[in-house]
């Protein structure tokens, strides 16, 4: 899922949930794949506050940066490595 969401009004946030995890959409533009065995969101622009499913884990995943989820390990937050691999 490739998306550009407009900032969201107040208490009326955009939620998307896959197996492994919930992103409560802000307004901001991502990517978020899914299988069988992990999710993984990569944002380029804004934030998305990230959660895994049936846990109290959750970060918030700002432009440039990545988070994985999967059933067997915690939220993983990492600074994404693409723009240095372009630029």
């Amino acid at each position: 899922l490739d998306a550009d969401i407009r900032k969201q009004a107040p208490g009326k946030d955009m939620i998307i949930t896959t197996e492994h995890s919930e992103c409560e959409v802000i307004g901001t533009q991502f990517t978020l794949s899914s299988s069988n065995v992990s999710s993984l969101l990569d944002v380029s622009e804004g934030a998305v506050r990230y959660n895994k499913v049936k846990s109290d884990n959750s970060v918030m995943v700002e432009a440039d940066h990545y988070a994985s989820a999967s059933p067997d390990e915690s939220l993983e937050l990492s600074k994404s490595t693409k723009w240095n691999l372009i630029h």
